[in-house]
């Protein structure tokens, strides 16, 4: 036995002499990078260092292997990285690039690199606050609409009339009214309100889908003072709206989807003129590290009903391919659907990656966000019935219905709170003598909100944002960077990064070549017969 014991003493010594021996080699080729500048050197760390610099400047560094060539613990300082940045909001000040730790990670030597770049070679990063002011929205009421029955088919003419003359008198309903925002860039804003308040409107209001509302939208929505209708006709491809279903092409993998979205973003100027596969697969690596998809690119995506992904990477994938469109403005609806309480908060961490990364602004609607969600937020507004009642910091929140009267149970989640708030039948606890004080409609909760100082000092933020923000430079901008990224033949006027031809071949290209050879014919035979 003692014997035994010897051997597994010596066993696990050895093995904790190789554990150090490489961690140690690892820190010295970080501090390599970090501390000697002037060397160039072809490490990992030096690789990773590139590819960490890529996603800020839009375009990638020169590399000349993937990520699957560094050694383990250089992935997993990445993953440490990219969890202390998923942590970190904007109200706890500017994230402290400064690395003390004993793993020898330098993010502040990366980023520092990265900005150096960028400015000696011109690359903008395009980043917009937003600014909602009295908004409203107004659809056609579903309630009074009638099912069709056989009835309808057998009186089809008499139908189509009683059809075309109803739509001259549709009974509207108002979905959003008199809603206010301000989300400044790298900012996250959490929307909280039942089914049917009208979170998902609010979205797609922000994220210029108006077409759908039949009574139209009044109010103002501007990015960093371009309004909105602007912004839709030069800048489209930068309010990116992502809907609560994860829809892609189910038997494409991870790969092939990520390689996809990236190409059709792929900008003519590119860092160190590297090429297009260059670009792709540094982006598509990087992508895959922060957000851990770097084991799923040989499985499929998969759906319902085609065996992929699981639901949490799914959505992971998503975010990536959101990311792929380098978007300023990012709206996701109802993003943590069907996700267990781990993969959710995995998903607002991404998101809270994103913003620290990007400077890119997010709002968000969760109807079920446990506290450590709500904590990856910055602001956050509750609307009641399509009114809303609070918008603000959310460490602000529950101050604000406390001083109204309602007090959070023990126990339950803030966001759970803000939410019961808007169901007249949810168990409130109130404060004692204020009973009878409280409002309970959603009228009332408006009338309270719209006569409180914090909606007073929400609109003075609003106008000195709006104060502060330089329209022209911003346009400036964002009219220069897309001139650089627009490839050869596409038009001036157009918010596409590759051409139309560009796009028909890449469209032709993804997947199985077979199977698209096989549709054309298919769709060929069948057009001559």
């Amino acid at each position: 036995m003692s014997n035994i014991k010897s051997t597994q003493d010596s066993s696990h010594n050895a093995v904790a002499r190789s554990s150090s021996a490489s961690f140690a080699a690892s820190e010295e080729s970080f501090t390599g990078i970090t501390h000697d500048k002037d060397e160039q050197s072809d490490t990992p760390a030096d690789k990773l260092t590139k590819m960490l610099t890529g996603p800020a400047r839009d375009t990638a560094s020169q590399i000349s292997a993937t990520v699957s060539e560094m050694a383990p613990d250089v992935v997993s300082k990445v993953e440490s990285f990219a969890d202390a940045l998923s942590r970190h909001t904007t109200r706890s000040g500017a994230f402290n690039m400064d690395s003390d730790s004993d793993d020898g990670f330098d993010a502040h030597a990366i980023f520092e690199s990265f900005v150096r770049d960028a400015d000696e070679q011109s690359i903008h990063i395009r980043k917009a606050g937003v600014t909602i002011e009295d908004v409203s929205a107004k659809g056609v009421d579903a309630s009074a609409l009638e099912g069709a029955t056989f009835g309808n088919i057998l009186c089809l003419p008499l139908t189509i009339f009683k059809g075309i003359k109803a739509k001259r008198h549709q009974k509207m309903r108002q979905i959003i009214s008199n809603v206010n925002a301000l989300a400044e860039a790298g900012e996250m804003i959490l929307v909280l309100g039942r089914p049917g308040a009208g979170c998902s409107s609010f979205l797609k209001v922000t994220a210029g889908e108006i077409d759908q509302f039949a009574g139209g939208v009044s109010g103002e929505v501007a990015y960093d003072g371009i309004p909105q209708e602007e912004m839709m006709k030069r800048y489209k491809a930068d309010v990116i709206y992502n809907g609560e279903l994860d829809v892609h092409f189910p038997y494409l993998t991870v790969k092939q989807t990520l390689d996809f979205a990236i190409a059709c973003k792929t900008p003519a100027l590119r860092v160190n003129n590297v090429s297009k596969k260059e670009y792709i697969a540094s982006r598509r690596d990087l992508y895959a590290t922060i957000f851990g998809l770097r084991h799923t690119y040989n499985t499929k995506v998969g759906n319902d009903f085609v065996r992929g992904v699981s639901g949490g990477e799914r959505k992971r994938v998503s975010i990536a391919e959101a990311l792929a469109a380098k978007g300023s403005i990012y709206c996701w609806d109802n993003a943590t659907r069907g996700l267990d309480a781990s993969t959710a908060l995995e998903y607002a961490k991404a998101i809270r990656i994103m913003t620290n990364l990007l400077k890119s602004t997010a709002f968000v609607t969760i109807y079920q966000a446990s506290e450590n969600i709500y904590e990856t937020f910055d602001k956050v507004t509750v609307l009641y019935s399509g009114k809303q009642i609070y918008f603000g910091l959310i460490h602000e929140a529950k101050p604000y219905f406390a001083k109204m009267g309602y007090l959070c149970p023990p126990r339950q989640a803030t966001a759970e709170f803000l939410t019961a708030l808007t169901d007249p039948n949810g168990f409130h606890l109130i404060k004692p003598g204020y009973e009878n004080k409280v409002p309970r409609t959603a009228e009332e909760f408006e009338t309270y909100w719209l006569n409180s100082p914090e909606f007073a000092q929400m609109k003075k933020d609003i106008a000195a944002y709006k104060e502060k923000v330089n329209t022209e430079k911003t346009k400036e901008v964002y009219d220069e960077s897309m001139a650089q990224e627009k490839s050869k033949y596409t038009r001036k006027k157009s918010y596409y990064t590759v051409s139309y031809w560009e796009q028909v071949k890449l469209c032709t290209n993804v997947g199985s070549k077979e199977f698209t050879v096989t549709r054309v014919i298919q769709s060929s035979m069948s057009a001559l017969q």
